[in-house]
């Protein structure tokens, strides 16, 4: 993700735990970090920490949600873009790669 979006998703993570103190330079700093992902997979990550954790999560924790989801992707044989089904693979690779 471009800086913009990593800047607008770790304002995100600041307001979603409103009982944890995160300055203007956590927030630059979380950008920074959350750059090596997709938009999608950093709000995916969000939305799973947001219902599991009651502080802002460690960058660790984070990092283990997102590898985690990676993990249960299915591949594309022909570009390695991941899907969570076989029919979603199967719909892209009709749609794209016919």
């Amino acid at each position: 993700m471009n800086h913009p979006e990593a800047l607008e998703v770790a304002g995100r993570i600041r307001s979603a735990w409103t009982g944890s103190f995160m300055d203007d330079a956590m927030v630059v700093h979380w950008a920074e970090f959350l750059q090596q992902y997709s938009v999608e997979d950093a709000t995916r990550a969000l939305g799973i920490l947001q219902r599991t954790s009651s502080r802002i999560p460690s960058q660790a924790a984070f990092t283990d949600i997102v590898e985690g989801e990676a993990a249960h992707r299915i591949k594309c044989p022909h570009c390695g873009i991941g899907f969570k089904t076989e029919a979603r693979v199967q719909e892209h690779v009709d749609n794209v790669h016919w």
